[in-house]
């Protein structure tokens, strides 16, 4: 068996292969960078990506691309980082399609999408994408400046998402592109994020929002969630207290 073969060897039995099919990134920057790494980690056979961008040299601190792809007499853009991190932890399972353009109405999105850009209209026009699809399954909006940080998780039959949104300049959450940021939190929160996934996937409950400070160490979670089978059977009596002694066959190693 090669070494390749053996990569998902501990999580395997943790995560239903057949369920790592193909999932949207909007935005690959700080947060994005982290979230695609992770992705193609964690299996997900496709990672469809969008960002206009290009990489500064001061955005190197805060993402996960190493210096030695930036180029002077070259694009630089985030979308082609992003693609060679996917290649780089997803090898031959992962195919990374990278969009060098900005996601506009129309743009193509998959049931399952994380968004990390860094403004809220943008962010609220790909979760009205998103909404658009019949099929839709889990939509993760993640958020950041330099020591908080913000995951907003909806589902076909659980959206919150709007008690979330806010109008730009309308929240002390919001955070220009130009804030210094962390790399610590740019990574915390993408950790987050595909965590989230990952309860989805494997139908476990958790928190559709979730705060955490780093400045002290803090954090705040609302709108308990307990897994779409739940719902979809109408067996409402999941609560926080017994939640982890209920959950699937995936749940514990």
């Amino acid at each position: 068996m090669s070494l390749l073969s053996r990569k998902q060897l501990r999580s395997q039995d943790l995560i239903p292969q057949d369920k790592l099919d193909s999932i949207t990134v909007v935005g690959l920057g700080g947060i994005g960078s982290g979230v695609v790494m992770l992705l193609a980690t964690m299996g997900f056979k496709k990672i469809i990506g969008y960002d206009h961008d290009t990489m500064e040299e001061h955005n190197f601190g805060t993402t996960l691309y190493p210096e030695s792809w930036y180029h002077h007499r070259e694009a630089n853009m985030k979308a082609t980082f992003a693609g060679k991190i996917a290649n780089n932890y997803g090898g031959d399972n992962c195919e990374p399609v990278m969009h060098a353009e900005k996601f506009v109405a129309g743009s193509h999105i998959t049931p399952k999408a994380i968004v990390c850009t860094d403004d809220m209209l943008s962010r609220k026009l790909v979760y009205e994408e998103w909404l658009k699809l019949d099929d839709r399954e889990v939509f993760v909006d993640l958020r950041m400046d330099a020591l908080t940080m913000t995951s907003i998780t909806i589902t076909r039959d659980s959206d919150v998402y709007m008690n979330y949104w806010f109008e730009p300049g309308g929240s002390g959450e919001q955070a220009p592109c130009t804030m210094k940021h962390t790399i610590f939190c740019a990574n915390l929160i993408s950790g987050i994020g595909v965590n989230q996934i990952f309860h989805y996937l494997t139908d476990r409950p958790f928190y559709q929002y979730i705060y955490q400070g780093l400045s002290p160490l803090a954090q705040e979670v609302k709108d308990f969630y307990c897994g779409e089978s739940i719902v979809e059977n109408n067996t409402n009596n999941l609560t926080e207290e017994n939640a982890y002694a209920n959950t699937n066959s995936y749940s514990y190693n």
